[in-house]
């Protein structure tokens, strides 16, 4: 009997939570470098576009969803036959990304131009080369991705983990010391040693589990069933990763330097779902597949409701401090930066809408991974459209009145649409039951913990204002939220979370 938490798997988990969270601290790091140097204008921007052109592109069109759909195959199959499957994946993608990043260099203008309308053509077209550099780490992170499914499949979660630590490590190093490149220079050939550096330690790991194939096995392992939960999962994931290049699109319409000021409020809105949820999911995907091929449905309505219980309220512990510190916190992280003042309140209203809004983006980090597990893919696509239509809809009405601050609300009802819909994905598999093992006695679990927390941090916010404050007091309620609700939980969720097993 595997246990969802025991020794073993806490330490696991505490490992791949500190491998990812060096990964997106340096990521931040990276970006505060560019606008430490640069500002907030053209420059910025640009850069900010080449070091996610990459990470972009296969997230779009791989990303999450196809570890969600690959990794379940993995483990339904012969270790044989899945190390096949891997091997055919494998040259597949390095095809079709080469030939994606070829397409991209030949319309590279026009692509750039999609990314930030707000790009003059002429700065676009004196700095086209430094794009076609970073076309080059397209096929390399497209691979890196298969790999690290296969990785995830055999628990080497690790070489996975750091993946994002070593990309972003290698643009730090040649921004430090660029070797009489120029400061884009540097950007552009730090992504390209970033990613081919990634895929080489992650060939280490699959060294440890190569198998030797059957001479005479041609079997194509690739058949219509995988294919068709493959595109559902696909569709989905892709459209999770285009929302917010959507909204940074929409932004860039601004002004100059607005993409740039989305994009640090989401990516302060995206680094508790990485942090915190980055490190459960990467193992509960592995974990309730394996539950749901051995059909221990009890066992698996009960994690499922669990680990939802659990994100919902982590979430709301995180985003409680952070709505009332919101310009505490981009004013400490972003004072010293060539940012205005004006620029740092802007950020800090973004990301105090975007936190209104974190626990929908939690609960569809983690329904996305359940649901794939379970084989609940179906009608993805219809979701994805109303998603999509979500955000169009209401960007375009509200960026009139309220700007960037409208873009993001935009994008928070994207989410709040979402998740209601993929809840109703989870009813209709699994039913009624594991609603009421999450919501059984709301004021108790869900109301008290967040007035609890509400009151500690309004005493904070008036009376301890500054980074000491936001820090001590933003600690302290999610300290209190949790007392508060363990006192109220006659359940013990974190002992069920700690004992619940996957049989």
């Amino acid at each position: 009997m595997t246990k969802i938490i025991n020794l073993n798997n806490f330490k696991l988990i505490s490992s791949i939570s500190a491998a990812l969270f060096l990964g997106k601290i340096s990521g931040f790091l990276r970006d505060w470098l560019v606008v430490k140097k640069m500002g907030a204008n053209l420059l910025s921007d640009f850069a900010l576009i080449l070091i996610t052109i990459p990470d972009l592109m296969v997230s779009l069109l791989i990303g999450g969803g196809f570890a969600a759909a690959v990794i379940p195959e993995f483990k339904s199959i012969k270790k044989d036959d899945a190390y096949r499957l891997f091997l055919q994946l494998f040259l597949l993608i390095l095809i079709l990304f080469s030939l994606l990043a070829f397409l991209l260099s030949y319309f590279s203008i026009n692509f750039i131009y999609l990314l930030a309308p707000g790009l003059p053509l002429e700065f676009i077209q004196n700095n086209i080369q430094l794009f076609w550099v970073t076309t080059i780490a397209i096929p390399l992170t497209a691979c890196s991705g298969i790999v690290k499914a296969k990785l995830d499949s055999y628990n080497l979660f690790l070489y996975g983990a750091f993946g994002t630590l070593i990309f972003n490590v290698s643009i730090i190093f040649l921004i430090f010391f660029p070797f009489s490149l120029s400061f884009m220079e540097s950007v552009a050939i730090g992504i390209l040693i970033g990613a081919f550096v990634r895929i080489l330690m992650q060939s280490i790991g699959i060294s440890k589990i190569r198998r030797t194939l059957i001479k005479n096995d041609n079997h194509n392992r690739i058949n219509r069933k995988f294919l068709l939960s493959l595109f559902k999962a696909l569709t989905f994931s892709s459209l999770l990763f285009l929302l917010p290049i959507i909204s940074r699109a929409i932004a860039s319409t601004e002004s100059e330097g607005s993409f740039t000021l989305f994009n640090f409020s989401y990516v302060l809105n995206e680094l508790p779902i990485t942090l915190i949820f980055g490190a459960i999911l990467t193992i509960l995907l592995t974990k309730l597949s394996e539950m749901h091929n051995n059909g221990s449905l009890e066992n698996l309505t009960s994690a499922i409701a669990i680990n939802i219980k659990l994100s919902i309220l982590i979430s709301l512990s995180i985003c409680i401090p952070i709505i009332f510190y919101s310009y505490e916190l981009t004013e400490f992280i972003f004072s010293s930066t060539n940012l205005t003042e004006a620029d740092i309140s802007s950020i800090s209203m973004m990301v105090m809408i975007s936190y209104c809004f974190l626990p929908f983006r939690a609960l569809i980090s983690i329904l996305f991974p359940i649901l794939s597990a379970i084989n609940g893919l179906k009608n993805l696509l219809l979701i994805s459209i109303l998603m999509i239509s979500t955000l169009l809809f209401s960007s375009l009405i509200l960026i009139n009145n309220y700007g960037l601050n409208g873009i993001m609300i935009a994008y928070g009802l994207t989410n709040l649409v979402g998740t209601f819909f993929m809840l109703c994905l989870l009813y209709i598999k699994l039913g009624i039951n594991v609603f009421i093992k999450i919501f059984r006695s709301p004021l108790k679990s869900f109301l008290m913990p967040i007035l609890a927390s509400m009151l500690i941090n309004y005493i904070g916010v008036s009376y301890f204002s500054g980074a000491l404050g936001m820090i001590f007091f933003g600690f302290f309620s999610a300290i209190i939220f949790f007392l508060v609700f363990n006192s109220n939980d006659k359940e013990s969720l974190f002992r069920s979370f700690s004992k619940e097993n996957y049989s």
